[in-house]
């Protein structure tokens, strides 16, 4: 058995504004952005930069 990052990632929206498409296109973004360079969330901010684990091997997404 092998340890692994996984992030469960949810995204609510309201039909009247935003399509499925949309909504479908901005989950599909979100996941290559965590595939390429998670700790790149963070940069911004180096106190939530210091907790990233930069030791996790793999970050794995599931396909939508």
């Amino acid at each position: 058995m092998e340890a692994m990052t996984e992030l469960n990632l949810t995204l609510s929206t309201d039909a009247r504004f935003v399509d499925e498409a949309m909504a479908s296109q901005f989950l599909r973004h979100v996941k290559r952005y965590l595939e390429v360079d998670p700790e790149a969330l963070f940069a911004d901010d180096p106190e939530l930069a210091m907790t990233v684990d930069s030791s996790a091997e793999e970050l794995a997404v599931m396909e939508l």
